[in-house]
This record gives C-alpha cells, structure tokens and sequence, in this order.
C-alpha cells in the first residue's frame, strides 16, 4: 500500500526539485516556453500533493499534474505570471478586456486536456479556445446580441 501523499508544503528542497522535474518531464512540451521561475511560482501556487515511495524520488499523482496543468492553462496564453515573478514572455495574447471569470471543471476533464495537449503538442489554453468555438458555432443565438446590451440611448 502506498504511504499518505507528501503535503507540498512539508517538502524538502530536494523533495521539491523532484517534484518540479516530474511535472516538466509530462507538461513541458505543452507549456515549453515557461522559464524554471515559472514551474516553481506554479507549483507554489497550486501545492499539489507528492507522493513518495521508499529509495525513489518523489512525483506528482495525476490529480496534481492536472491541477497543475488546468492552472499553468488559465493563465492568459500559460504565459502570465504572478507580480513576484519573471515577466511574461512575449507579447500579451489578445483577449477580451472583460472581467476574468474562473470555471469548475471536473478533474476527469482537466486530465483529459492535459492528455490531449501531451499527445498532440497543442496548448490546454488553445485546446479550450477551440472546443468552446466549436460548440458555439452550433448555437445561432451565440451571435445574436441581447436585447439587454447596447441599446440606443435615448434623445437628448
């Protein structure tokens, strides 16, 4: 039986390192731009938690490699950063200036997401992007404004 997963928090530097070498050795082909200081400000961020075997280094389960994908895949193109980071790279993505909203996606989806975007070399961001055209295009009245928005102001 295996022992009870390591709290990221609770890790040692080199329990850490490890863990920041699991996670790239599965997600650095989808988010190949991000620098070390990237990876390291994710995994701070997300915590996830570590398993440990005896005599082997320590690894992320599937559960926090995908939270830690669907995270590093919210940020705006995977290439923001928190204010204590390195800059972004590269110039912004050119997104919407609405309000950032966040969405609950069950695990299976987000594991899904990351399988996809290992596999086929394609950005999560880019992958939801594209899913979420897909199936507004199914659904005419996703183009039609609401009745509720951009009235004409009355004469003055």
């Amino acid at each position: 039986m295996f022992p009870p997963p390591l709290p990221y928090a609770a890790a040692s530097p080199t329990q850490r390192q490890q863990a920041l070498l699991s996670a790239r050795h599965v997600l650095d082909v989808a988010f190949p731009h991000l620098s070390r200081a990237h990876w390291v400000a994710a995994l701070d961020e997300v915590q996830p938690p570590l398993l440990t075997l005896p005599d082997q280094p320590v690894y992320l389960a599937h559960e926090g490699l995908a939270a830690l994908a669907f995270h590093l895949a919210t940020l705006p193109d995977g290439r923001e950063q928190p204010a204590s980071g390195p800059p972004p790279l590269g110039p912004p993505p050119k997104l919407a200036a609405a309000k950032k909203q966040t969405y609950a996606i069950p695990l299976d989806l987000c594991e899904q997401l990351a399988n996809l975007s290992y596999w086929r070399r394609i950005g999560i961001s880019q992958l939801v992007r594209d899913a979420l055209a897909q199936l507004l295009d199914q659904y005419p009245e996703a183009r039609r404004p609401r009745p509720d928005r951009d009235l004409p102001s009355p004469p003055a």
